[in-house]
């Protein structure tokens, strides 16, 4: 039996309104100049060398993560830990989640990420805060969403000549394009390393990924997974005291409970156990 404990969060959205939850009245923009790290913080799942809370948003911790984000430095197929193997109950767990449509929470800079839903025809009521676990195909398999590709928009800093004239950056967007990779490997890739896989393109989308090549989780054995990323960075006219508008703008059904996960499946390869990997449901 699961323990779940769930928070009602839509009394507190509904008065504070969706940015309340993490905009801090009177906090000063951070700038970044080219190659300055960016903090991606997450929920416990890879462990990072230096375990670091960072932020605790009504009651959930967020710590920073082996995301390797570097200002103007676009990435692609990133190795973020050496691959996972589940178990059949591991896996039967992360199919639960999915199933209840659990989604994963990030925060960069302040800022919660973002999810275009593809299901969305129009622009109105497509973006998501937080981005799904994985999906259920027309088979009825469950696929695991193990590769992200993480959009940080950003504009210049318009005060670079008070300080040293260097070229800085704000961010006011950030995105993930989440994807189910069935990654082919023959030597076991470490973390930082760059994927040479014909399945992991630059800008690779779940449209562009067939269905052989998804990641599918086994509830009758083990699954091996391999996480990756990519990094995309896009030059927006959004002014960094606007970048809250489209957050709080967000009306949709993920933001309504939050479900904490308490049920501990096993520790994994990254050295965190997967016991309180909460999501957003």
């Amino acid at each position: 039996m699961k323990d779940v404990t769930i928070a009602v969060l839509a009394a507190l959205l509904g008065k504070l309104g969706a940015s309340a939850a993490f905009y801090v009245p009177g906090a000063e923009p951070n700038s970044w100049a080219a190659s300055e790290t960016v903090r991606l913080n997450v929920n416990q799942f890879c462990q990072p060398a230096a375990l670091n809370e960072q932020q605790k948003n009504l009651g959930e911790t967020i710590v920073n993560s082996l995301y390797n984000i570097q200002m103007e430095k676009d990435k692609r197929c990133q190795v973020l830990c050496k691959p996972l193997t589940y178990s059949s109950e591991q896996s039967q767990a992360f199919i639960d989640v999915i199933k209840d449509e659990y989604y994963v929470q990030w925060v960069v800079d302040n800022l919660p990420v973002l999810y275009r839903d593809p299901t969305y025809l129009q622009q109105a009521g497509s973006f998501k805060v937080g981005f799904p676990v994985g999906e259920v195909d027309v088979d009825g398999k469950y696929l695991l969403y193990n590769h992200v590709r993480i959009i940080v928009s950003v504009n210049s800093d318009p005060h670079v000549e008070e300080d040293d004239g260097v070229p800085k950056w704000r961010i006011v967007a950030f995105e993930v394009v989440p994807t189910s990779i069935k990654h082919n490997f023959e030597n076991e890739p470490m973390a930082g390393q760059e994927l040479d896989s014909a399945t992991c393109g630059k800008f690779v989308n779940i449209e562009k990924v067939s269905q052989g090549n998804y990641q599918y989780l086994s509830p009758e054995g083990n699954t091996t997974v391999l996480y990756t990323y990519n990094v995309q960075f896009v030059k927006s006219d959004v002014a960094w005291e606007e970048r809250w508008d489209r957050v709080s703008s967000i009306k949709s059904a993920n933001d309504q409970i939050h479900f904490s996960n308490n049920q501990s499946v096993g520790a994994n390869e990254c050295g965190l156990p997967l016991r309180g990997v909460e999501w957003w449901a």
